[in-house]
């Protein structure tokens, strides 16, 4: 049994290596951004600011960049009103192209200007030192809130206050 094990963990070992090979030798880097963060909230919901802020980590199976001496150099956000639009790589609300930057916390939103209720997609991959790109971060998400004064407020509809009896402006 316990040759098993120390097999199986040697085949593990094996594979991770291979893996880390064929990604690199297809033009990415082993790096992954992670922790994909929207106004320093993973997956947000009702978020009240029209440009939110960004933010991702970048890791080395489970290391943090820096340790390997690794560093940003560019970036690319796509974000997308779907998840189907975001798996296919269109960025309908925004895709930022490359930017030259090692910026990884608070990127501001720059696509179309969002609506309240809308939910956002994302996803980012960065470049580094080496010149190539990693793959694209797992999706991420965020939800706005109402972003106007009566912007929950369906068209046509009215406010009705309920009184109790007793309360003043009842009627008796």
């Amino acid at each position: 049994m316990k040759k098993r094990l120390y097999i199986l963990g040697w085949v593990i070992a094996i594979l991770s290596m291979l893996q880390m090979s064929v990604e690199t030798a297809w033009g990415r880097s082993a790096l992954m951004p992670t922790h994909l963060r929207c106004e320093y909230r993973e997956n947000p919901l009702g978020i009240d600011s029209s440009i939110p802020r960004l933010a991702w980590k970048i890791e080395d199976r489970g290391q943090t960049s820096e340790i390997r001496g690794q560093k940003q150099t560019a970036y690319q956000v796509l974000v997308a009103s779907t998840p189907e639009l975001l798996a296919k790589d269109q960025g309908d609300l925004w895709d930022s192209k490359k930017v030259a930057s090692d910026q990884s916390i608070q990127v501001e939103y720059g696509g179309k200007p969002l609506e309240s209720r809308a939910y956002c997609h994302w996803k980012v991959r960065v470049w580094v030192n080496d010149g190539k790109p990693t793959a694209w971060s797992a999706p991420a998400f965020w939800s706005m809130g109402l972003l106007k004064r009566g912007a929950g407020r369906r068209s046509g509809s009215r406010r009705v206050a309920i009184l109790r009896p007793g309360c003043a402006g009842s009627s008796p």
